[in-house]
């Protein structure tokens, strides 16, 4: 492993534990995120939540992701997502993509906008 590839593991690293723990904040009452993994060199997100009443984690995957701005508005866009629930996968394929999400993207925080400069640098 070279120098770039520890620096970047590094980065993801630390994207990840800042993510995990907003996640975790917003997740309080229902549930937590135990673990996020960005992999900004395949633009793939990982990630697993426990929900109250759930025995097992829920894993999450988007791959091949993208940060955009459309009308001023921060987005992220991905080419799939899958579930480790299969019932969850035709959920969100077939109600809630196509209602929230049609074009494989969803609206993040307007926040996330003053940090677009450092984001495009790191991510």
């Amino acid at each position: 492993m070279g120098l770039f590839d520890s620096i970047r593991d590094a980065k993801n690293a630390m994207l990840g534990s800042i993510v995990t723990e907003k996640a975790n904040k917003i997740m309080e009452g229902f549930g937590k995120m135990l673990n996020f993994q960005l992999d900004t060199e395949n633009r793939n997100i990982d990630f697993e939540i426990m929900l109250k009443g759930e025995s097992d984690p829920i894993k999450l995957s988007l791959s091949k992701y993208e940060f955009i701005q459309k009308n001023d508005k921060p987005y992220i866009k991905f080419q799939d997502i899958k579930t480790s629930r299969e019932w969850l996968d035709i959920v969100l394929k077939q109600y809630v993509l196509p209602k929230y999400a049609p074009e494989n993207e969803f609206e993040l925080p307007q926040s996330l906008l003053k940090y677009r400069s450092f984001l495009n640098i790191i991510i």
